[in-house]
C-alpha cells in the first residue's frame, strides 16, 4: 500500500495595520515553515474603509514576499484585488 503525503498549507495572517515587530516575528514564522518545506499561505485582512482600497493590500503583499520571502521560496499565486492572498512554495 502506497503512502500518500498530505500537502499541509500554513495560513499566517495580518493586517495593513501591523505593527513592525509584529510583522517580523510573522515573516521569520513563515521563513521557518518555508525552511522545513511547507507551504505558506499569507493573507492581508481588511477591515472597515479598507476594503474600499483593496490595490494598498495587494502591494503590501507584493512588497512583503520581495522584501522576506524571496530567498526562501516561490511566489505560486500572485495576490489580486479579489483573492488577498499569496502562496508561496518553498524552494
Amino acid at each position: 500500500v502506497a503512502q500518500v503525503e498530505e500537502k499541509i498549507i500554513k495560513t499566517i495572517q495580518c493586517t495593513l495595520q501591523i505593527g513592525l515587530n509584529d510583522l517580523h516575528r510573522k515573516m521569520a514564522q513563515a521563513q521557518k515553515f518555508l525552511k522545513a518545506k511547507e507551504q505558506v499561505r499569507v493573507v492581508v485582512i481588511l477591515k472597515g474603509r479598507q476594503r474600499m482600497r483593496p490595490e494598498q493590500a495587494v502591494d503590501f503583499l507584493t512588497t512583503l514576499f520581495n522584501t522576506y520571502l524571496t530567498e526562501y521560496g516561490r511566489c505560486v499565486r500572485q495576490p489580486s484585488v479579489k483573492n488577498l492572498s499569496i502562496m508561496v512554495m518553498p524552494r
